[in-house]
């Protein structure tokens, strides 16, 4: 009752009027656009682009279809059209290769990645699309605005029956087409980055167990009563082995200059999968496809989660030293696997949940291009021409180091982002009065930051 009183006494010397216009700075950003944020899958619809650009994302990962483009004879005009209307948002694209030409491809009824038939020919089909979308002024697509940032191809590669992804053939032949693909985007643009198809979480946090560096429980939710669980004990099944024989046999010998980690489930898994990644590989990392939050894990979804994950996953990645994590989907017309249902940002007529706000806000706070530090267990620092801002998610992660926290007396203390509730809370006693599923936001460059970046 006691600390109650003073926390009372403490905000009422506030001046109200400063206190609520930082409060409500926290749901009016409109962030500058930043490659460090991005989306997996757009729909078709460009008059949905713009509220991209309105989160700050300035990279978005769309798909090269060589059964669609080559069945028209390299027919590009769906994805021009689609690059063009990004580009015109300021936005550049991450072109994933899709292996799925039906009369070219073995193994496309199971698997998005077939193996080419003839690799020279999959190799002409590569090229031409990176010296199209390149932006190196040779055989470009006219009316070009911002050229591919990054190429990839070989999505989540480990499932022999990944419709999503998948390779159905040999490790070998999957070594060859990776091979082949690297030699031709290098033919088109030497300085393009080529990423090694993503590793979904799943199968991140297999290797995690094989190699001996965790003992929790991986989840796969399906259905509402099915779902695979895999613990340490129980790697030794034939299919974990192959798994991660396969795994071992990309990473030791495909060519690539960026590694790829599909990130979801618990965010406090991240900074150990990608360090992992960063060490096994030698390379960088990023995430083409990250989202949250999952059902995987028997979290139920809220908005004020969602808007926590937002903040949470992308500081994570950043932190460990990923370029960008590209959030799995614009809306819900997206199709989803059972356990990221809810992971899109809009529901299927556009109307924004809350990691919209949440991405506004993550991009104001990303806006001066300074550094993301991790400083403990889901605590971050963010450098600012004004000054360091810390952000802090969970009870545990509100004890904020005094010399680079400390700096503001007071914190914003997000209670419910769904319903917009947020309160100032002295930062000495964060652990005590910021409930344990708050978002604290504190610093001295927080209050100039939102100022400069809210909406006019």
């Amino acid at each position: 009752m006691l600390g109650g009183l003073i926390r009372v006494l403490v905000l009422s010397l506030l001046p109200l009027a400063a206190a609520g216009g930082v409060l409500e700075d926290v749901w009016q950003q409109a962030p500058r656009q930043t490659d460090r944020l991005g989306l997996a899958f757009p729909t078709d619809d460009a008059q949905a682009y713009p509220a991209l650009s309105a989160m700050g994302m300035g990279v978005v990962r769309v798909p090269a279809s060589w059964g669609r483009i080559e069945a028209g004879g390299h027919d590009f005009s769906g994805l021009d059209y689609r690059i063009r209307a990004l580009g015109a948002q300021g936005i550049a694209p991450f072109i994933t290769l899709d292996s799925n030409h039906r009369r070219l491809a073995r193994f496309t009824g199971q698997v998005r990645n077939g193996e080419p038939k003839d690799l020279k020919r999959w190799q002409g089909f590569v090229q031409a699309v990176v010296e199209r979308y390149d932006g190196d002024g040779e055989a470009d697509m006219p009316g070009l605005i911002r050229p591919a940032l990054y190429v990839q191809t070989a999505n989540e590669f480990l499932g022999p029956k990944n419709r999503s992804g998948g390779w159905a053939g040999t490790d070998a032949a999957l070594v060859d087409f990776l091979r082949a693909t690297y030699d031709a985007v290098k033919r088109a643009d030497a300085d393009m980055p080529v990423v090694l198809g993503g590793i979904a979480a799943f199968n991140m946090d297999i290797a995690l167990l094989a190699d001996g560096l965790a003992d929790f429980e991986i989840r796969q939710e399906w259905s509402e009563t099915a779902r695979t669980v895999v613990t340490r004990a129980e790697l030794d099944a034939p299919r974990w082995r192959a798994m991660v024989a396969r795994l071992n046999t990309v990473l030791d010998a495909a060519p690539f200059d960026i590694a790829d980690a599909h990130l979801y489930g618990p965010e406090t898994r991240d900074a150990l999968r990608l360090a992992w990644l960063a060490e096994r590989t030698g390379k960088p990392v990023l995430s083409s496809e990250c989202g949250g939050p999952t059902t995987d894990y028997g979290t139920a979804y809220s908005g004020h989660r969602h808007f926590a994950a937002v903040l949470e996953r992308n500081l994570g990645v950043l932190a460990a030293g990923g370029q960008v994590c590209l959030w799995f989907g614009l809306n819900d017309r997206l199709k989803t696997s059972y356990s990221n249902r809810n992971t899109p940002l809009h529901h299927a007529d556009m109307s924004e949940k809350p990691g919209v706000v949440g991405y506004r806000l993550l991009g104001s706070l990303l806006s001066d291009g300074g550094p993301v530090v991790r400083l403990g267990p889901r605590q971050f620092a963010i450098d600012t021409r004004d000054g360091t801002i810390c952000a802090a998610f969970g009870q545990p992660a509100k004890v904020l180091p005094t010399d680079t926290c400390h700096t503001s007396p007071f914190a914003v203390c997000i209670l419910d982002a769904a319903t917009r509730t947020a309160q100032l809370a002295p930062v000495a006693t964060l652990s005590d009065t910021c409930p344990d599923e708050a978002i604290a936001l504190t610093g001295s460059g927080l209050s100039p930051l939102l100022k400069r970046n809210r909406q006019p």
